[in-house]
């Protein structure tokens, strides 16, 4: 997945979610969330705060600060080691109103496109949070889950987060 967004007002996707943003520096709508930036997000462990990770899982082993992984493929999560600890234990909503993914149409340059739901302002991302210290630091990061395409994203990628319905997003 190229890029998220948030573009959602706060108003509304605290009542959408049913949850209080708690983020420091508190919420701003972003219309292209790089991986490496904050997402906004929803953990098991407070179901009612919305908080800002960075996006980008480090493994809680790592000796030292690295690039996080930003992807995990839901098939395999639970198998992989910097995924295992969190895939017990620490599943999180992450909040969007869309994504990007990029495809070059007929083998021409690069083309965005965005991904979002008519049906619904915002919705729900599957991920997993831990947290990394080490260096005197303490870093919140996320990974999203990603599976197989559904028609609508198979022709334009190979992969796509795994989106929940809105009925499951409590569970």
């Amino acid at each position: 997945m190229a890029g998220t967004r948030s573009s959602i007002d706060q108003a509304d996707l605290e009542a959408r979610f049913d949850a209080e943003v708690v983020a420091d520096g508190g919420y701003t709508p972003r219309y292209n969330i790089a991986p490496g930036c904050d997402l906004y997000i929803i953990t098991n462990e407070t179901s009612d705060e919305i908080d800002a990770y960075l996006w980008g899982l480090i493994p809680f082993w790592a000796d030292e600060f690295e690039e996080g992984i930003i992807n995990a493929r839901s098939e395999t999560a639970d198998e992989k080691s910097a995924f295992r600890r969190a895939w017990k234990s620490r599943p999180s909503l992450v909040l969007s109103s869309g994504f990007h993914e990029w495809k070059s149409p007929n083998s021409g340059s690069k083309q965005p496109y965005r991904i979002h739901r008519e049906d619904d302002p915002a919705f729900a991302m599957a991920g997993l949070w831990d947290v990394w210290e080490g260096d005197g630091e303490t870093i919140s990061c996320v990974t999203i889950l990603t599976t197989e395409p559904n028609n609508l994203m198979n022709s334009i990628y190979d992969r796509m987060p795994v989106v929940l319905p809105q009925d499951v997003e409590s569970d």
